[in-house]
């Protein structure tokens, strides 16, 4: 239900639009993702989408290389500028697919992982172990042991459980450790240690010979847009790196600031935008672009009160960031194609891939292009839906389009996070992965069989 009248709510939801002023309730330009068009079609690096879905067929993930590189030496060049001890770690969880992660990786990136298989894909993509960063809840002992073994960077503990697996796993070696914290503006609930938690699990770790404390690791959230969550923060922590130095003697040498960085032209939608979306077919106002914080926005603020906190605290820690979609989003494409259209109260355009694939599309604006028909005239609105047997696989509950057809190419932009990392194979089988690069495409990943699927059942 809507929290105000429903004529009061509409009103300023159209309010805004009409503010913005943008034609057809906006779409953003395609040169935000370095695509560019030719005549009627969008290209990438030189290659025509609708071309790219005819050689590898639809559904169709496509990883902009140039792209990844250029988001990925932004990010590192912001911070490095504006911190004086930093590194950078790549989210696991946010892309797992080898043929980005081999990118971040070349350029500088080391890995953070949040589970056994991801540790070991770390290692298998010949990661160094210096170069891992291991977090999460519910860390397994196999992957513990691993960790310990190939002496990992650090081992962010998030329980006083895994304290008591890392003292028996460390009878005969050291290892890093870290602890998560919860603040006043991180997650809570299950994830990491409350301040008054950390000085108990701190003195057990500090009576366990072998765990050697280095640091502190918080993470805040997702999609954050505002600064004020890690300035805040970052007072509390510092805070209490000075009170466990004065009541325990633990020296805070390294900061794991986390990630959650927002994208510029990505952005949640409220509850009330999705209901009059869903239920009066309004498309939803993409985001303004121009005023949402980039990497080097992040990284100046961020850097200049952690320089502030360290003076003030004569706490000097190496600083670690652990970026995902900020990073990611943006080199990333999910190509659609439309299978079917019906006429009911709306426009209706059924495409070979829905939520299956791109389940970020529930709660979150990505722009959407059609690669054949970027020289439109007069657009119409749609709702836009998957395959699959589910009345919840609606990828666009109203959005403007030219007018579509069988065989059109849609193009979803900012599909490198979590869209591979949530897919799965109800109804259909999870899609190829392309790469173009330096002129070339080629298979990243080979489309799921039939066969594939039930590999490991059993007649």
């Amino acid at each position: 239900m809507f929290k105000t009248g429903l004529k009061t709510k509409i009103k300023s939801f159209l309010a805004k639009r009409q503010e913005a002023k943008i034609k057809d309730y906006g779409f953003l330009e395609p040169k935000i993702w370095d695509l560019e068009t030719k005549g009627s079609n969008l290209t990438i690096e030189n290659f025509v989408f609708t071309e790219l879905a005819e050689n590898y067929g639809t559904p169709l993930f496509i990883v902009n290389a140039e792209k990844t590189r250029k988001n990925a030496q932004e990010f590192l060049s912001g911070f490095k500028k504006n911190c004086k001890d930093f590194e950078a770690f790549f989210s696991y969880k946010t892309n797992p697919v080898p043929g980005m992660l081999r990118i971040f990786h070349e350029e500088g990136f080391g890995a953070e992982v949040t589970s056994e298989y991801e540790l070991w894909l770390a290692l298998k993509l010949g990661v160094k172990p210096e170069k891992i960063i291991f977090d999460g809840r519910a860390k397994s002992i196999e992957s513990l042991k691993t960790a310990v073994e190939k002496q990992i960077r650090l081992i962010n503990i998030d329980s006083f459980e895994e304290i008591e697996k890392l003292k028996e796993l460390t009878q005969n070696q050291k290892i890093d450790v870290g602890i998560r914290l919860q603040t006043a503006k991180s997650w809570k609930g299950q994830f990491g240690f409350t301040l008054v938690e950390a000085v108990l699990a701190l003195k057990k770790i500090k009576e366990t010979k072998n765990l050697n404390f280095a640091g502190f690791h918080f993470h805040l959230g997702t999609s954050i847009k505002e600064f004020k969550k890690y300035l805040q923060n970052l007072e509390d922590i510092f805070a209490f790196a000075s009170e466990i130095r004065a009541s325990l003697g633990l020296e805070t040498k390294i900061l794991d600031i986390g990630g959650g960085f927002g994208v510029p032209q990505v952005r949640q939608f409220t509850t009330d935008e999705q209901e009059i979306s869903e239920r009066f077919g309004i498309p939803f106002l993409p985001p303004e672009n121009t005023k949402n914080p980039t990497c080097e926005d992040f990284a100046k603020i961020i850097g200049k009160k952690i320089s502030e906190l360290s003076t003030k605290t004569k706490i000097f820690p190496k600083i670690l960031a652990e970026p995902g979609r900020i990073v990611s989003s943006s080199a990333q494409f999910l190509l659609l194609k439309v299978v079917e259209t019906k006429q009911r109260k709306q426009k209706i355009a059924i495409l070979d891939g829905g939520i299956n694939i791109a389940a970020p599309l529930r709660g979150e604006f990505r722009e959407a292009f059609v690669a054949n028909k970027m020289d439109f005239g007069q657009r119409e609105i749609y709702k836009i839906v998957g395959p699959t047997c589910n009345p919840g696989d609606v990828l666009y509950a109203a959005k403007f389009f030219p007018k579509l057809e069988v065989g059109d190419v849609l193009v979803v932009v900012d599909a490198g996070a979590y869209f591979v990392s949530y897919a799965n194979s109800f109804c259909f089988p999870k899609p190829a992965i392309v790469v173009v690069e330096n002129g070339k495409n080629y298979l990243s990943r080979k489309k799921e069989t039939f066969d594939y699927l039930n590999l490991n059942d059993f007649e």
